[in-house]
């Protein structure tokens, strides 16, 4: 077992080599890889009739998965969609209305303007943001614990929503570097379609 130095050094390490590598995809194979990561969830989400999800507001010029027509197309159909707001160590969330009621956030990203320390309904579906995952459901975040302490929460509330995490292929590793405070996804869904993890 690595020591948690040990780990914080080779999670950094994979964090520098996937940024560099999202960031030198070409735009239009991105956007078009996206759409297909999209259609896929849109899929997923008839399927299993989520009628509440919480997902993250794509931060694109840093190469996140565009989630944003699938947001905005599930909100038109009626489905309740909450954000994350960054505050302190914690996250708040915030009910989607439209993107022009969202704000700059203190790392970049676009959120809700007002928000809750405790989401009032339990989301069916999470769409977690992150730099690369493997296939049994280890994920590598960016660093500062948000969604670990989240979906922990959730854990001990004892909800159960799919965790899903949309990403390119090229971001599915062998191995993601993890410790017993990262919390695992269940689904992957890339490009190619949806792969379940294997804890």
């Amino acid at each position: 077992m690595p020591s948690d130095q040990q780990l914080a050094l080779r999670k950094e390490s994979l964090r520098r080599t996937m940024r560099q590598l999202r960031l030198a995809i070409p735009p239009r194979e991105h956007a078009s890889h996206s759409q297909a990561i999209c259609n896929h969830i849109s899929a997923l989400l008839a399927r299993s009739g989520a009628r509440c999800i919480h997902s993250f507001w794509p931060m694109t010029d840093r190469g996140e998965i565009d989630v944003r027509p699938l947001l905005q197309r599930a909100h038109s159909e009626g489905v309740e969609i909450w954000l994350p707001v960054v505050d302190d160590d914690r996250l708040r969330h915030g009910r989607f209305s439209n993107e022009g009621a969202l704000k700059s956030g203190a790392y970049g990203q676009l959120e809700p303007v007002t928000s809750s320390r405790r989401l009032p309904v339990q989301p069916q579906v999470i769409l977690v943001p992150g730099l690369a995952a493997d296939g049994h459901g280890n994920r590598l975040g960016y660093g500062g614990g948000y969604y670990d302490r989240f979906l922990g929460e959730c854990a001990a509330a004892d909800a159960r929503p799919l965790i899903v995490m949309p990403l390119l292929q090229k971001q599915v590793v062998e191995e993601v570097p993890h410790g017993t405070m990262d919390e695992p996804i269940h689904l992957l869904i890339t490009e190619h379609g949806v792969h379940r993890c294997h804890g």
